[in-house]
């Protein structure tokens, strides 16, 4: 699961691209591109967003670019549409990520690092990578999944979306998890109201549901939270009229349970 953070944090503050995810094992972060982070620049009179240093936004479509050399001496652009995950248990400044297509036949598939023995241009323009493997179903264990980027000037990622929003996720907060939820409910309540002390996002590739690509079309993020509640497990009455038909007199006991449960919901929908 992963939290958030605005990118204008590490801007004013990188040391804290060392710092390892928050919420222990299996965990990462998620970059939002804030306002207070400017990328745009106007070329030719149009503005387009260009992200030329790391960590790269995740609330951003990014396409990258990048030129190379033919045979024969032609140089030609080449771009190529992904979506960049941060690896889990990595500190941001490890520049490790999956990417993951997000356009054509292998949409919502996780792209492949080359073997020393198979090493070409990558791709991408910035790792290496094996031509004749394509794209694959995403497998977390594949280390030859994780990609280390390597700022170059040969490579430009643009921004293309500006509808595509992540909330704050804080993660757990561990102050109001130790407290309990309000224990002053009526007996007719069988548990009280839930209350959340932490939410999470979960990227589309770790929860398998349906066809990828719909998948990664309706909910490329899912919202997760965790709630805590007390709820009846045990009840019992006890009738103490001993035969008057008027005086009725109840004692009913009850054991409750504190209970702690993860949701998971559909989260962002990418319009466009």
């Amino acid at each position: 699961m992963y939290v958030t953070r605005p990118l204008s944090m590490y801007k004013r503050n990188p040391s804290a691209l060392s710092s390892a995810p928050p919420e222990g094992s299996n965990s990462g972060i998620l970059i939002i591109q804030d306002e207070e982070v400017d990328l745009t620049c106007c070329f030719c009179c149009s503005k387009i967003d260009f992200v030329k240093d790391l960590p790269f936004p995740q609330n951003k479509n990014l396409t990258v670019s990048y030129t190379t050399s033919t045979a024969d001496g032609q140089t030609i652009n080449i771009t190529n549409q992904v979506i960049f995950i941060p690896v889990l248990n990595q500190p941001l400044s490890s520049n490790r990520y999956y990417v993951i297509e997000r356009q054509g036949k292998h949409k919502g598939e996780a792209n492949t690092n080359a073997k020393e023995e198979d090493e070409t241009t990558c791709c991408f323009g910035f790792c290496r990578h094996n031509p004749d493997k394509e794209p694959q179903s995403f497998d977390p264990k594949d280390v030859y999944e994780q990609f280390e980027i390597c700022k170059s000037k040969r490579f430009v990622s643009t921004s293309t979306a500006r509808d595509f929003e992540l909330k704050e996720a804080a993660g757990l907060d561990r102050n109001l998890r130790a407290r309990l939820p309000d224990f002053h409910l009526p007996l007719s309540q069988r548990s009280s109201a839930p209350v959340v002390v932490g939410n999470w996002y979960c990227p589309f590739m770790f929860i398998k549901e349906g066809k990828l690509k719909d998948q990664m079309s309706i909910s490329r993020y899912y919202e997760m939270t965790l709630e805590q509640r007390w709820e009846q497990i045990f009840a019992s009455e006890y009738n103490s009229s001993e035969g008057n038909p008027v005086m009725l007199l109840f004692r009913e006991k009850r054991l409750l349970l504190q209970v702690e449960k993860l949701h998971r919901t559909k989260g962002m929908q990418l319009m466009g």
